[in-house]
């Protein structure tokens, strides 16, 4: 969701230049934790990193509020985020890491789970 992605991304505008429209994306990457920065490094070939990009440089007067007020970031983003770690990790064959983010998935909401 735009949500996500606005609250993922939303230190990005720190590693753009405006006069330019260009982004920093080894800086960008480099200012993550180093156990994320294999996550951010996929996430940000993707297409919907592109248009978010895109989105950001063409329009910087536009701000999200999701970005805007850091205090804002729930407990259900956060399990969302190390949801997708997860499955990053268990795509990349890293299946003690993935279970680590899926056990602290458990703790913030359990309902990203599939049930029956």
């Amino acid at each position: 969701t735009m949500e996500m992605m606005a609250r993922i991304l939303g230190d990005m505008s720190s590693y753009t230049v405006q006069e330019e429209l260009y982004f920093d994306l080894d800086a960008f990457i480099e200012s993550k934790p180093s156990e994320d920065q294999p996550f951010y490094r996929e996430l940000c070939k993707t297409h919907a990193f592109s248009s978010f990009l895109d989105s950001r440089l063409l329009h910087p007067e536009k701000r999200d509020y999701f970005a805007a007020e850091p205090e804002l970031k729930s407990s259900s983003l956060l399990a969302s985020y190390l949801y997708l770690r997860g499955m990053f990790n268990v795509a990349r064959g890293n299946k003690i890491e993935a279970l680590e983010d899926f056990f602290a998935v458990s703790t913030w909401n359990v309902q990203l789970f599939p049930h029956e």
